[in-house]
């Protein structure tokens, strides 16, 4: 969506080619094995299965996916904006920005993947070493995307100043805090 609403606004791209497919591979693949070493819900076993007629991803489901992939959107676009408009930043520190934002933000959203209505700081997730041994390995490696000379050149990436790190933080941090909001509303 981030590049669909650039590219129909005829703006720069806030992401290139080759970042996306190194997104795809840092912020997907260590987070969902780490999912995958949950021991879920402590009821889990005590809840009816569900019928063989439901859809394994609901309406529901969809309807989440849906808000949370506009949320980051909206956030990745807003902190692109922000970093050419009001920091004068050039585009490839803007993008740089962008880039870092949308990586942090799939990294956090890890922590909403906790069952609706769990505790939002102790749940199954929070509790799970492997996830934040993935947090970390994917924090990493994104340092070292930045702070390799070659690899930062081939993935076109430009170290933020101050303000820009500011920004990537706290962009980054807002569909984690949505998420847990909404959790602690549903509990």
């Amino acid at each position: 969506m981030v590049i669909g609403i650039a590219s129909a606004m005829d703006a720069p791209l806030p992401l290139l080619p080759l970042q996306i497919l190194f997104l795809n591979m840092v912020t997907d693949v260590f987070p969902a094995l780490a999912l995958g070493v949950c021991h879920g819900h402590e009821d889990v076993m005590a809840r009816p299965p569900r019928s063989v007629r439901d859809p394994i991803v609901g309406k529901r489901q969809w309807w989440v996916i849906m808000l949370y992939s506009i949320l980051i959107t909206v956030v990745v676009l807003g902190s692109f904006t922000i970093a050419r408009g009001s920091m004068g930043m050039s585009t490839e520190e803007a993008v740089t920005v962008s880039f870092l934002v949308i990586a942090l933000a799939q990294i956090l959203h890890v922590f909403n993947m906790a069952e609706p209505g769990s505790h939002p700081f102790k749940n199954e997730i929070t509790k799970n070493g492997y996830v934040w041994a993935a947090v970390v390995l994917c924090g990493l490696i994104l340092y070292f995307a930045l702070s390799l000379p070659p690899l930062a050149r081939v993935l076109a990436l430009q170290a933020p100043s101050a303000g820009g790190f500011v920004l990537i933080v706290i962009s980054s941090a807002i569909p984690l805090i949505v998420g847990r909001v909404v959790s602690m509303i549903k509990r």
